[in-house]
């Protein structure tokens, strides 16, 4: 499968499964305030995010049992529609920058999505059902913004893993 094929996601949200499935896609997407936005008179709430690609992941053992782990990003759009209101906060305004999503979860009895990202904000939409998507726009380039992560690397986890940099997950 090309790089090509793997950055052409394109997912429509109607349940809760699908936000699931939806929240593991997006986990660790990164983004600036400005990349946000709520339209009022359409009852649209988007955000542009940059989505890690994992099955183009680089790893490298950086010391002996530690290994780095570096993927790839495309451009992705969460669009979320029938946005009664959105409240989008900013609880520290003195630390600005980049956000990174962590969760996406939806009460249905208040009919409201909590975006939890890590860092000072606070992005809570109320609905009228739920229903959304989720599309990448473009392809994956190693020049957006990115997280190194780091993991125990043991030879029984990754048996590919000799030291050098191996682009298989």
């Amino acid at each position: 499968m090309s790089e090509r094929d793997l950055a052409k996601l394109r997912l429509v949200i109607t349940d809760s499964e699908e936000l699931n499935r939806a929240t593991d896609l997006l986990h660790d997407a990164l983004f600036d305030f400005a990349d946000i936005e709520y339209d009022e008179t359409r009852q649209l709430f988007h955000a542009r995010v940059w989505r890690e690609v994992p099955e183009l992941a680089r790893h490298k053992r950086v010391v002996p049992f530690v290994c780095r782990i570096d993927s790839p990003r495309v451009r992705c759009v969460l669009e979320f529609s029938s946005v009664r209101n959105a409240l989008i906060e900013r609880t520290d305004e003195a630390i600005t920058g980049r956000y990174c999503l962590t969760d996406l979860h939806f009460d249905p009895k208040r009919m409201c999505i909590d975006m939890l990202v890590s860092g000072p904000l606070k992005v809570q939409l109320t609905v009228d059902r739920l229903s959304a998507t989720v599309k990448d726009e473009g392809e994956p380039t190693w020049d957006a913004p990115s997280i190194p992560t780091f993991v125990p690397c043991l030879r029984r986890h990754h048996p590919s893993l000799t030291g050098q940099d191996d682009h298989r997950p």
